[in-house]
């Protein structure tokens, strides 16, 4: 496998999490699995940010890897907006 083929991988690896973890927060299925499911979806979304480093330093010029990336921060950003309006819904 090429270093392009491997930096698409790594970056989309938040992007499917990141859809994952939120159609897993609002369905209305709940069991021990899909606590499980949304605990290791957000931890890999959350971590967008180093995937998007991994990518960079894999196939620094590529167009679709910049997009990815970019992405990825997206993906780590809304991570943190659940968690701060999980927050702010508790009042803490």
């Amino acid at each position: 496998m090429s270093k392009k083929t491997i930096a698409i991988i790594a970056e989309l690896i938040p992007l499917v999490s990141i859809i994952v973890f939120l159609a897993s927060v609002f369905s209305t299925y709940d069991s021990p699995l899909m606590k499980t499911v949304t605990l290791i979806t957000s931890v890999l979304a959350f971590f967008g940010f180093v995937f998007f480093f991994v990518g960079r330093f894999l196939a620094r010029g590529e167009r679709i890897v910049k997009i990815l990336g970019i992405l990825d921060w997206f993906a780590t950003l809304i991570i943190l907006q659940v968690y701060a309006i999980a927050i702010f819904s508790f009042g803490l």
